[in-house]
């Protein structure tokens, strides 16, 4: 297995949350963890001192010749003291279109932590580009986003298109399309250090918007058990997968490469061995394609576990 070091962003919205997930952050303004990327300008590292964006380039066979140029997956953890931007993102045909990226942005959410506002902003309440501009520019906002309700443990799918914001108080770790393309529609009037508006991508965000609505939070499936061990199925879509892996005893996995490229995984409670290699709390790595036929599990508690789609 593959130990990934994690990158840091700091934003205006970030907090200090992430010392106690055990990172070692730059600032009490970090907004997120980059725990697995091989983003251009903001890869992980792993334990040689390499980047995951340069293995993924040279070494295409560890991830069983995914078919993408660009390494296809993002983990990361945030941390929202306040509330983020009300956003959008762009799905694959959009992105190449407006960003000349091969990549939009579907992402899911896992809360951690929902410790204030308790509650998150997805999806919207119009179903045409007119009626969303006429409210945008009569400042509306309430008639425009939903809320929903919040706690540890919910499950959320982002598909691109969706209009969706965190709040203030809010930790989730976020599995998403390797994307950082961000249509911001509204962002409270927040300033800069500088006394500067964050930009506004409106006639972007309209493009973009998919009108329809959709069934967002997600429930855990489980699906097989192991012992005392269960394994759930959180997001499954033509992206990616989520899966939860409960931990109670020492395990052996074997997968086909034709089920499972490579995983992601990231430890959210407890620590373990995962083939000689231990993680602990809030750490992350990559099991490989050549590792998927065994994979041997020692320790007790939960690893959130992400995939690949082809």
């Amino acid at each position: 297995m593959l130990k990934v070091k994690a990158k840091f962003s700091e934003k205006i919205w970030g907090g200090s949350k992430l010392k106690n997930y055990g990172f070692n952050i730059p600032s009490n303004k970090t907004g997120e963890a980059w725990i697995i990327s091989a983003y251009h300008g903001n890869a992980s590292y792993l334990e040689n001192g390499q980047t995951l964006r340069e293995l993924y380039e040279k070494r295409k066979d560890l991830f069983n010749n995914y078919p993408t140029k660009e390494f296809p997956l993002l983990a990361k953890i945030l941390d929202a003291d306040e509330n983020l931007s009300v956003q959008v993102h762009p799905n694959d045909e959009n992105a190449k279109k407006l960003e000349n990226y091969p990549f939009g942005k579907t992402e899911c959410w896992y809360v951690l932590e929902a410790t204030k506002n308790k509650d998150i902003i997805v999806g919207i309440n119009v179903d045409n580009k007119e009626e969303a501009r006429t409210l945008i520019e009569n400042r509306e906002w309430s008639k425009l986003w939903n809320t929903q309700p919040i706690k540890r443990g919910d499950i959320f799918e982002i598909e691109a298109g969706t209009v969706h914001a965190i709040n203030a108080g809010t930790v989730v770790y976020e599995l998403q399309q390797s994307s950082d393309i961000t249509y911001r529609m509204y962002d409270y009037d927040r300033v800069d250090d500088h006394g500067n508006q964050r930009e506004l991508h409106i006639d972007k965000s309209l493009q973009v918007i998919n009108y329809k609505e959709s069934e967002y939070k997600k429930e855990p499936t489980l699906i097989k058990e192991i012992g005392l061990n269960k394994f759930y199925s959180l997001i499954e879509n033509k992206l990616f997968n989520l899966e939860k892996w409960v931990i109670s005893e020492d395990v052996k996995l074997s997968f086909g490469r034709d089920d499972k490229n490579f995983l992601l995984v990231t430890v959210i409670e407890g620590e373990f061995i995962i083939n000689c290699e231990k993680l602990n709390s809030y750490e992350s790595g990559i099991i490989t394609a050549d590792e998927l036929s065994f994979i041997d599990i020692k320790g007790k508690g939960i690893i959130l576990v992400g995939n690949p789609n082809k």
